[in-house]
Protein backbone atom coordinates (compact mmCIF):
# COMPACT_ATOMS: atom_id res chain seq x y z
CA UNK A 1 0.00 0.00 0.00
CA UNK A 2 2.81 2.42 0.85
CA UNK A 3 4.51 1.62 -2.46
CA UNK A 4 1.29 2.33 -4.37
CA UNK A 5 0.80 5.59 -2.50
CA UNK A 6 4.40 6.69 -3.13
CA UNK A 7 4.06 5.95 -6.85
CA UNK A 8 0.63 7.50 -7.28
CA UNK A 9 -1.10 4.19 -8.03
CA UNK A 10 -4.64 3.22 -7.08
CA UNK A 11 -5.27 -0.15 -5.47
CA UNK A 12 -8.09 -2.46 -4.45
CA UNK A 13 -6.92 -5.29 -2.17
CA UNK A 14 -8.90 -8.01 -0.44
CA UNK A 15 -8.38 -7.17 3.24
CA UNK A 16 -7.55 -9.78 5.87
CA UNK A 17 -10.16 -9.60 8.59
CA UNK A 18 -7.69 -9.18 11.42
CA UNK A 19 -8.47 -7.56 14.74
CA UNK A 20 -8.04 -4.06 13.31
CA UNK A 21 -10.41 -4.61 10.41
CA UNK A 22 -12.94 -6.43 12.58
CA UNK A 23 -12.87 -3.45 14.91
CA UNK A 24 -13.82 -1.10 12.06
CA UNK A 25 -16.75 -3.13 10.69
CA UNK A 26 -19.17 -2.34 13.60
CA UNK A 27 -18.56 1.38 12.95
CA UNK A 28 -19.94 1.20 9.41
CA UNK A 29 -23.24 3.08 9.27
CA UNK A 30 -23.85 3.85 5.59
CA UNK A 31 -25.15 0.40 4.60
CA UNK A 32 -27.11 0.28 1.36
CA UNK A 33 -28.04 -2.47 -1.12
CA UNK A 34 -25.27 -3.38 -3.52
CA UNK A 35 -26.62 -2.90 -7.03
CA UNK A 36 -25.10 -4.31 -10.19
CA UNK A 37 -23.74 -2.18 -13.03
CA UNK A 38 -27.27 -1.90 -14.46
CA UNK A 39 -28.66 -0.53 -11.21
CA UNK A 40 -30.43 -3.77 -10.24
CA UNK A 41 -30.24 -5.71 -6.98
CA UNK A 42 -28.00 -8.74 -6.97
CA UNK A 43 -29.33 -12.23 -6.32
CA UNK A 44 -27.28 -12.50 -3.11
CA UNK A 45 -28.95 -9.45 -1.48
CA UNK A 46 -25.61 -7.95 -0.49
CA UNK A 47 -25.24 -4.63 1.29
CA UNK A 48 -22.19 -2.37 1.03
CA UNK A 49 -20.80 0.26 3.40
CA UNK A 50 -17.55 2.14 3.99
CA UNK A 51 -15.27 3.40 6.71
CA UNK A 52 -11.74 4.76 7.02
CA UNK A 53 -8.90 2.62 8.38
CA UNK A 54 -5.28 3.27 9.26
CA UNK A 55 -2.74 0.47 9.65
CA UNK A 56 0.22 0.74 12.00
CA UNK A 57 2.86 0.92 9.26
CA UNK A 58 0.72 2.60 6.61
CA UNK A 59 1.70 6.11 5.54
CA UNK A 60 -1.83 7.16 4.62
CA UNK A 61 -5.33 6.15 5.75
CA UNK A 62 -7.43 4.28 3.24
CA UNK A 63 -11.03 3.28 2.73
CA UNK A 64 -12.52 -0.07 3.64
CA UNK A 65 -15.39 -1.07 1.37
CA UNK A 66 -17.32 -3.67 3.36
CA UNK A 67 -19.85 -6.07 1.90
CA UNK A 68 -22.22 -8.03 4.11
CA UNK A 69 -24.96 -10.58 3.57
CA UNK A 70 -27.12 -12.64 5.84
CA UNK A 71 -25.75 -16.07 6.66
CA UNK A 72 -28.63 -18.58 6.92
CA UNK A 73 -26.50 -20.85 9.14
CA UNK A 74 -25.89 -18.18 11.82
CA UNK A 75 -22.09 -18.52 12.24
CA UNK A 76 -20.72 -19.14 15.71
CA UNK A 77 -18.29 -16.21 15.79
CA UNK A 78 -20.57 -13.67 14.04
CA UNK A 79 -23.62 -13.49 16.35
CA UNK A 80 -25.24 -10.70 14.30
CA UNK A 81 -25.80 -13.21 11.49
CA UNK A 82 -23.75 -11.57 8.75
CA UNK A 83 -20.83 -12.65 6.62
CA UNK A 84 -18.40 -9.91 5.61
CA UNK A 85 -16.07 -9.32 2.70
CA UNK A 86 -13.73 -6.33 2.89
CA UNK A 87 -11.82 -4.45 0.19
CA UNK A 88 -9.08 -1.95 1.05
CA UNK A 89 -8.73 0.85 -1.49
CA UNK A 90 -7.40 4.36 -2.04
CA UNK A 91 -9.63 4.87 -5.10
CA UNK A 92 -11.59 7.90 -3.95
CA UNK A 93 -12.61 8.48 -7.57
CA UNK A 94 -14.89 5.42 -7.42
CA UNK A 95 -18.11 4.87 -5.52
CA UNK A 96 -18.28 1.83 -3.19
CA UNK A 97 -20.28 -0.06 -5.83
CA UNK A 98 -17.73 0.77 -8.53
CA UNK A 99 -14.91 -0.43 -6.26
CA UNK A 100 -16.70 -3.78 -5.87
CA UNK A 101 -17.34 -4.12 -9.61
CA UNK A 102 -13.73 -3.21 -10.43
CA UNK A 103 -12.29 -5.53 -7.78
CA UNK A 104 -14.43 -8.45 -8.92
CA UNK A 105 -12.83 -8.34 -12.35
CA UNK A 106 -9.59 -9.66 -10.87
CA UNK A 107 -10.94 -13.21 -11.26
CA UNK A 108 -10.49 -12.91 -15.00
CA UNK A 109 -6.73 -12.74 -14.50
CA UNK A 110 -6.71 -16.37 -13.38
CA UNK A 111 -8.15 -17.36 -16.77
CA UNK A 112 -5.42 -15.42 -18.56
CA UNK A 113 -2.70 -17.01 -16.42
CA UNK A 114 -4.13 -20.49 -17.05
CA UNK A 115 -4.15 -19.84 -20.80
CA UNK A 116 -0.51 -18.72 -20.67
CA UNK A 117 0.57 -21.74 -18.61
CA UNK A 118 -1.43 -24.48 -20.29
CA UNK A 119 -1.87 -23.09 -23.79
CA UNK A 120 1.71 -21.95 -24.29
CA UNK A 121 3.66 -24.48 -22.27
CA UNK A 122 4.64 -22.24 -19.36
CA UNK A 123 3.66 -24.73 -16.65
CA UNK A 124 7.27 -25.83 -16.25
CA UNK A 125 10.57 -24.20 -17.07
CA UNK A 126 12.95 -26.07 -19.33
CA UNK A 127 16.26 -25.39 -17.63
CA UNK A 128 17.98 -25.02 -14.30
CA UNK A 129 19.45 -21.73 -15.48
CA UNK A 130 17.51 -18.66 -14.36
CA UNK A 131 18.42 -16.59 -17.43
CA UNK A 132 17.47 -19.35 -19.83
CA UNK A 133 14.14 -19.75 -18.09
CA UNK A 134 13.63 -15.98 -18.27
CA UNK A 135 14.15 -16.06 -22.03
CA UNK A 136 11.83 -19.06 -22.40
CA UNK A 137 9.12 -17.31 -20.42
CA UNK A 138 9.56 -14.05 -22.36
CA UNK A 139 9.06 -15.94 -25.64
CA UNK A 140 5.92 -17.57 -24.23
CA UNK A 141 4.48 -14.23 -23.12
CA UNK A 142 5.27 -12.75 -26.54
CA UNK A 143 3.46 -15.63 -28.27
CA UNK A 144 0.50 -15.19 -25.94
CA UNK A 145 0.28 -11.43 -26.57
CA UNK A 146 0.56 -11.84 -30.33
CA UNK A 147 -2.22 -14.44 -30.30
CA UNK A 148 -4.49 -12.15 -28.28
CA UNK A 149 -3.69 -9.23 -30.58
CA UNK A 150 -4.54 -11.32 -33.63
CA UNK A 151 -7.93 -12.27 -32.17
CA UNK A 152 -8.75 -8.70 -31.18
CA UNK A 153 -7.50 -6.89 -34.27
CA UNK A 154 -7.89 -9.23 -37.22
CA UNK A 155 -10.58 -11.78 -36.42
CA UNK A 156 -14.36 -11.72 -35.95
CA UNK A 157 -15.73 -11.18 -32.39
CA UNK A 158 -16.75 -14.83 -31.98
CA UNK A 159 -13.06 -15.80 -32.01
CA UNK A 160 -12.20 -13.55 -29.05
CA UNK A 161 -13.09 -16.02 -26.23
CA UNK A 162 -11.49 -19.03 -27.95
CA UNK A 163 -8.41 -20.55 -26.32
CA UNK A 164 -5.19 -21.21 -28.18
CA UNK A 165 -6.02 -24.93 -28.12
CA UNK A 166 -9.22 -24.18 -30.04
CA UNK A 167 -7.31 -21.91 -32.43
CA UNK A 168 -4.85 -24.68 -33.12
CA UNK A 169 -7.62 -27.18 -33.79
CA UNK A 170 -9.88 -24.94 -35.88
CA UNK A 171 -7.36 -22.67 -37.59
CA UNK A 172 -3.68 -23.55 -37.31
CA UNK A 173 -3.95 -27.29 -37.91
CA UNK A 174 -4.90 -26.84 -41.55
CA UNK A 175 -3.26 -29.05 -44.15
CA UNK A 176 -1.17 -27.11 -46.63
CA UNK A 177 1.67 -27.35 -49.08
CA UNK A 178 4.28 -24.80 -50.02
CA UNK A 179 5.08 -24.91 -53.75
CA UNK A 180 7.19 -22.86 -56.11
CA UNK A 181 5.56 -21.61 -59.30
CA UNK A 182 6.67 -18.86 -61.65
CA UNK A 183 9.53 -17.90 -59.34
CA UNK A 184 7.06 -17.40 -56.52
CA UNK A 185 6.33 -19.34 -53.38
CA UNK A 186 2.66 -20.28 -53.09
CA UNK A 187 0.93 -21.78 -50.07
CA UNK A 188 -1.88 -24.11 -51.03
CA UNK A 189 -4.22 -25.06 -48.21
CA UNK A 190 -6.99 -27.63 -47.95
CA UNK A 191 -9.75 -25.56 -46.38
CA UNK A 192 -13.30 -24.36 -46.89
CA UNK A 193 -14.02 -21.05 -48.57
CA UNK A 194 -14.98 -19.55 -45.21
CA UNK A 195 -11.67 -20.52 -43.64
CA UNK A 196 -9.77 -19.29 -46.68
CA UNK A 197 -11.46 -15.89 -46.39
CA UNK A 198 -10.49 -15.80 -42.71
CA UNK A 199 -6.85 -16.53 -43.56
CA UNK A 200 -6.89 -13.78 -46.19
CA UNK A 201 -8.47 -11.28 -43.79
CA UNK A 202 -5.85 -12.05 -41.13
CA UNK A 203 -3.06 -11.66 -43.70
CA UNK A 204 -4.43 -8.38 -45.01
CA UNK A 205 -4.95 -7.07 -41.47
CA UNK A 206 -1.40 -7.93 -40.44
CA UNK A 207 -0.03 -6.27 -43.59
CA UNK A 208 -2.07 -3.11 -43.01
CA UNK A 209 -1.14 -3.01 -39.32
CA UNK A 210 2.57 -3.27 -40.04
Amino acid sequence: MNWCENNGLGFTITADQDAGVKGVIPAVRDWKPLLDADGKKTDREVEVGTDIHMMTRAQEPFCLVVQRRRDPQLPLFEPNGYRYYVIATNRDDLSPEEVVWFHNQRGQAETFIKELKVGFGMEQMTSGDFRANGLWFAVGVLAYNLTQAQKLLFMDPEWKPKTVATLRRQLVETAGRLVRHGRRLILRIAASWEKLRLFLRIREGCAAFS
